[in-house]
């Protein structure tokens, strides 16, 4: 009998248990960190805490002053962007799982 026969299934997961929330939330940070750096990049840099302040106001998680420029310049103009990649990222995604999963590949 072949040695791959007599192990046992694990399911489709590679990674289970506790591993895969540590996973998700790994990935999660890693989410919130691309964005900020993100949106602080350009033609203008910013550093992160001003785009944390500016988020963190309009949120209103913070009541920290900012100038009206880099306000307009987070909130108006880089965070829809990055949002917008994030999102379309996401589409993207889930175009390819479904592909994979029409032509019966993974």
């Amino acid at each position: 009998m072949p040695a791959d026969r007599t192990r046992r299934a694990r399911g489709p997961h590679l990674i289970s248990g506790g591993g895969i929330v540590a996973l998700e939330i790994g990935l999660a940070i890693a989410l919130l960190l691309a964005l900020l750096v993100g949106i602080s990049i350009g033609t203008v840099t910013l550093p992160l805490a001003d785009v944390w302040r500016v988020i963190g106001t309009h949120v209103g998680r913070s009541n920290a002053t900012v100038t009206a420029v880099q306000d307009q310049i987070i909130w108006e103009f880089r965070t829809p962007r990055v949002l917008l990649a994030a999102v379309v990222g996401a589409g993207l995604s889930m175009a390819g799982a479904v592909l994979q999963v029409l032509a019966r590949n993974g």
